[in-house]
């Protein structure tokens, strides 16, 4: 198949493209390296063409006795795997390769290239060359720990360190000692080399240059001395006075005619706040206004102002202003972005559509402007993108000539003392700095702007904290159980930056909460090896098999497939009220996942009766379409995976699954809360900030175990009247701390999936966890701890044989009426 492709017109015109490609020139030097050894690394500057011609070196390679299997028909033996880190790279890269082979259709039956993500994939017999994300090929290892039909392992973007890339280089490194045959290729933009070199024994390293034009960088204070930005004495940028100069103080006691006397406080220093330089600029280079702005502001905030005046000199100061192109401004976060949109679209200079063109790239914005950004604008016309770190590498703009870098970025931390998502807003990494700087010099020579200094940047880590030290470790430690690796404690040790242990034992903690692994032993139960076969958070995937169990996965799969991507809800610039009310319409059961339910029950129904429609239905309810798309394939994937399990999905696949009646309202919040627990907490109420204007408004405080939190204001349940108990999908910490996607619960649900029961006779008390409290009779908790016992060995029997059919179960029905009648009070 190879030979005869290479001898169509599509592979010849294509291989003279290549052949210009940097990489190309490194070809010959790469196939000697990897003949010669079982690593090599691969630093490859953005535009050098690596992660296209790497994987096509080694499949057309012929030169070496270990490359000759291709030509001699024994293309078997041969089995190419390049890993992606996003399902976009991987299905463009493929369907790049693949017209560069000569090929007529990507994953054709005499495709050698395809792709496989998360449910999709395009190959067949014949594909050599796999672009897939990291995490299929993690998934192959729960089934094939030694990979015995891949020859040749690609890794790509291993700088970007995330939990699956780190995950699969231990396992890597470890399967080197058994597979002597195996050949890996470690490739990234901006790596580390070194590092990855010394992990896999001081394994080669081909240093290649990229294909872009030269960027030529300022920083703030070459930034603040060419367009005279002068920091005002009442800035919100700047320091206050006192924590820059030394302030002297004395009371005085004034006396005024008539003999009364009053003391005064006095204030003063004895420099001028104007002039301090507390730099170390030379002098010769930089002005003392320069200087003292350097000194005065405060650069742990985004200057608005100074973005401003800096876009206002690049369309009326030479040489910029008579350059065609457009200005990139990255930002750390929506509301920075919110924040310059409205800033800038309020200013009579830039609110003329003949002059600039302001959009704004966010995955929670409209698709309208960020369809727009990649758009080449009339002549004459400046286009400003504002976007987050999506624009750092994952995008191109191709007309960009000019970045502005905030140098900030907002990482997901993980806080394990309050078992707390948060998100925190960090300056980069020079690997960072170096991606944004590139993104000017695509087509031709830019200029960069960053607004922090030299010095700052010197300071800057090299390159961005792993992804493995700084969220949960649950899914990792599945995985590593899974795949028979033993204690997930001892083998990330082996890591090439470990995890703190206690970040591994909490992860094991909470498997052992859900029911996923032994108490004792590192070794997965019949729930855990199922939630190792669903690509979800092991919380989500309880949902999923318990849903199945009861009827109700329809439901529950549309809710886990947006917990899982990002919510359909957008929230336009400048329209936050009217989306919020919008969303409220929907609200449906006291409820944030059932009113992200409703909104898809109402699109699917919008799209039964033609586009126009559904288009409306989305602009009227400020709805994503493509996510909508997203969640309904997510979803059906989903369903079909529990299905591939053994679980019988034929009910919920029709029609007649799309309930949303008090019964199934009642056992999907019991769902819900068997996966989420212990992320509950009791209903208060307080005032809200503007009470005098909202006299009858009261917001919604929760009591969790440990603290009360309020609900994050996208919740349709943050002013919410009722009282009682609400289970919550995550804490997360923004401007203070939230709980996001919340549901009403009753008590029925969490004494039968929450967690131990403890009847306390004379009190007439059942406490769940000794922290949560019912007032009731005493028989009431017995029965319930009776009925979880059934519920437990019948979940179990069910579990280790998903293909029971328990539809007509006596106790299955039993619970399903008794979640339904509900009626309790609480304590």
């Amino acid at each position: 198949i190879l030979t005869n492709n290479q001898t169509n017109d599509i592979y010849r015109e294509l291989y003279s493209i290549r052949e210009n490609l940097p990489v190309y020139q490194y070809r010959q030097v790469i196939i000697d390296k990897l003949f010669q050894n079982n690593v090599i690394v691969i630093a490859g500057e953005t535009g050098s063409g690596k992660s296209t011609q790497v994987p096509q070196f080694i499949l057309e390679a012929s030169n070496f006795e270990i490359f000759d299997m291709i030509r001699k028909g024994e293309g078997e033996k041969c089995n190419i795997i390049c890993t992606q880190p996003r399902r976009i790279s991987a299905i463009s890269l493929a369907t790049r390769v693949s017209q560069e082979l000569g090929e007529n259709n990507l994953g054709s039956k005499d495709s050698l290239c395809g792709y496989q993500i998360r449910f999709e994939s395009k190959k067949n017999m014949n594909t050599k060359l796999l672009y897939c994300t990291t995490g299929v090929i993690l998934r192959q290892l729960q089934n094939q720990p030694n990979l015995n039909d891949v020859s040749h392992l690609v890794i790509d973007e291993v700088h970007e360190r995330s939990v699956q890339s780190d995950f699969l280089l231990i396992v890597v490194k470890k399967l080197l000692c058994i597979r002597h045959d195996l050949k890996i290729i470690l490739m990234s933009a901006t790596l580390d080399s070194e590092k990855f070199s010394s992990y896999f024994q001081h394994c080669p390293v081909i240093n290649i240059p990229g294909r872009t034009f030269p960027v030529e960088v300022f920083h703030v204070e070459d930034v603040i001395e060419n367009c005279g930005y002068i920091v005002d004495d009442d800035s919100k940028y700047s320091y206050n006075p006192n924590q820059l100069v030394q302030i002297e103080s004395a009371s005085l006691e004034v006396t005024v005619k008539g003999g009364e006397s009053t003391k005064m406080g006095v204030n003063w220093t004895k420099e001028n706040i104007s002039k301090i330089d507390h730099t170390d600029l030379p002098g010769d280079v930089y002005s003392l206004r320069t200087r003292n702005a350097v000194t005065r502001l405060n650069h742990n905030r985004i200057n608005m102002d100074l973005i401003v005046d800096l876009i206002k000199y690049l369309g009326n100061c030479d040489p910029y202003d008579d350059m065609d192109g457009a200005i990139l401004i990255f930002l750390p976060g929506l509301s920075d972005i919110q924040e310059l949109n409205e800033i800038l679209t309020t200013d009579r200079e830039f609110s003329d559509p003949r002059k600039y063109q302001i959009l704004a790239l966010h995955s929670v914005l409209s698709s309208g402007d960020q369809t727009k950004a990649f758009a080449i604008p009339p002549q004459g016309v400046r286009k400003v993108v504002l976007a987050t770190n999506i624009a750092e590498t994952g995008i191109t703009i191709p007309d960009v000539i000019f970045v502005i870098d905030s140098g900030k970025v907002k990482e997901t931390r993980y806080i394990e003392t309050k078992q707390m998502s948060c998100l925190e807003e960090v300056f980069i990494s020079k690997a960072n700095a170096k991606q944004r700087q590139g993104r000017a010099g695509r087509v031709q020579s830019g200029y960069c702007f960053r607004l922090f200094t030299k010095a700052m940047y010197n300071d800057f880590k090299a390159y961005t904290i792993p992804e493995i030290l700084r969220v949960p470790l649950e899914e990792l430690c599945l995985n590593i159980m899974k795949c028979n690796f033993g204690n997930p404690v001892e083998f990330l040790r082996e890591g090439l930056d470990p995890p703190q242990e206690l970040s591994v034992i909490r992860a094991m903690n909470l498997l052992r909460d859900v029911g996923a692994c032994e108490e004792e032993e590192n070794k997965l139960t019949p729930l855990g090896h199922h939630l190792a076969s669903l690509p979800v958070h092991v919380r989500i995937g309880k949902m999923l098999l318990y849903s199945a169990v009861f009827g109700c996965l329809e439901q529950v799969a549309v809710i886990a497939a947006a917990m899982t991507d990002k919510s359909p809800f957008v929230v336009p610039l400048g329209k936050r009220e009217g989306a919020d009310q919008a969303k409220q319409n929907l609200a449906m059961a006291v409820s944030d996942h059932f009113t992200l339910y409703n909104a898809y029950l109402g699109w699917k129904r919008a799209s039964y009766t033609g586009r126009n429609s559904e288009e409306s239905y989305c602009r009227q309810n400020f709805l994503k379409r493509s996510t909508l798309l997203d969640i309904e394939n997510v979803k059906e994937d989903l369903m079909k995976l529990v299905g591939s399990i053994g679980f019988d999905i034929s009910y919920s696949m029709s029609k007649d699954s799309e309930k949303t009646d008090p019964a199934v309202i009642a056992m999907v919040k019991a769902i819900i809360t068997a996966g989420l627990y212990p992320n509950v907490g009791k209903v208060t109420h307080t005032p809200v900030p503007d009470a005098a204007l909202y006299p009858d408004r009261k917001l919604c405080i929760v009591e969790t175990q440990y603290a009360p939190i309020a609900i994050h204001p996208s919740s349709v349940n943050r002013y919410m009247e009722n009282n009682g108990w609400v289970i919550y999908h995550e804490k997360v910490k923004l401007s203070r701390v939230y709980l996001r996607d919340v549901t009403l619960i009753s008590p029925y649900p969490l004494l039968l999936f929450g967690g131990a029961i403890d009847v306390q006779h004379t009190q007439q008390l059942v406490t769940i966890d000794s922290w949560i409290k019912f007032k009731t009779y005493a028989r009431t908790g017995v029965i319930f701890k009776e009925l979880r016992n059934l519920l437990s060995d019948l979940l179990q029997k069910k579990l280790e044989s998903p293909s029971l059919n328990f539809s007509d179960n006596e106790l299955v029905c039993m619970i399903q009426k008794l979640l339904q009648s509900e009626r309790a009070t609480t304590v």
